[in-house]
């Protein structure tokens, strides 16, 4: 059974900012550039590839014409404990920046970076919110990660003016990384470029690095079906890439914590965080 978590904020969170806003965002739209990782330690391993994903706003999402809709489908369902409908999914997340203690009366909008289903399959390794006030300066933002085992967890953050933000790591994500640490987080949302990145740390110098970043194009059909060509089948791409990656690693004999995923763990569930069902 999938259990979603929430997360509690960072004792060292970001003291409250006046983040540069993200006026001019014309969406839908779509994220068209790389993904990066980069682990450093216990032994240096990388990759890039080519990536693409979804920006849209949570109270107008896309409607694409009906040949494009089995290879590129958004569904609220997918997020955040499974909302009925994109309603519901910007309601969960100004929850979940309300139980974080970020005032959200001001906020006018939700932008989501997603992944869309393709064929019925969807995995998001990380699902990215920004909550944006009237004049699109960035309220807060929430974080939301995907394991490759059925459990999620969502991150709740008070950016800075740089988009910096800090969260406590709750979650089993690689089975090449234990549940120690923090991740520091920049978020960049503007009308021409998008991007997440995140760094695990322990104190001793980062253990990855890992981003999310591209160019913003408007989601017309003709742009919808051309990013479709190029890189095809995006979630089952992500899929399978990390497993790909998760056995050069095993290979190199790198330390594995698999062993934890059986061991207890005191997060809360996000069904007993207020305002979800």
């Amino acid at each position: 059974m999938t259990t979603l978590r929430a997360a509690s904020p960072s004792s060292e969170a970001t003291e409250p900012a006046r983040p540069t806003p993200s006026p001019g965002l014309d969406l839908p739209a779509l994220v068209v550039g790389k993904v990066s990782h980069v682990r450093h330690r216990p032994k240096r391993y990388t990759f890039v590839h080519r990536h693409s994903s979804w920006l849209i706003d949570l109270d107008a999402p896309p409607r694409l014409p009906l040949p494009l809709r089995p290879f590129a489908h958004l569904s609220a369902r997918d997020h955040l404990g499974g909302q009925p409908d994109f309603a519901s999914l910007k309601g969960a997340v100004l929850d979940a920046l309300s139980g974080a203690g970020i005032e959200t009366g001001g906020v006018a909008r939700v932008v989501m970076l997603a992944h869309a289903r393709a064929l019925g399959f969807v995995f998001d390794p990380m699902t990215a919110f920004w909550a944006l006030s009237h004049d699109g300066t960035v309220v807060g933002a929430v974080v939301e990660v995907h394991n490759t085992f059925g459990d999620r967890i969502a991150y709740p953050l008070r950016l800075d003016a740089d988009g910096r933000g800090r969260m406590d790591k709750g979650l089993f994500v690689s089975p090449f990384n234990d549940l120690q640490g923090w991740y520091d987080v920049r978020m960049l949302l503007g009308p021409e470029r998008c991007g997440v990145w995140i760094r695990l740390d322990r104190g001793e110098g980062p253990v990855l690095s890992a981003s999310v970043v591209g160019d913003v194009r408007a989601a017309t059909p003709r742009a919808v079906a051309r990013d479709l060509l190029r890189t095809p089948l995006m979630p089952l791409r992500v899929w399978g890439l990390i497993h790909v990656h998760a056995l050069r690693l095993w290979r190199r004999r790198l330390p594995s914590y698999l062993s934890l995923l059986s061991a207890p763990r005191e997060t809360a569930t996000l069904d007993d965080t207020k305002g979800q069902r």
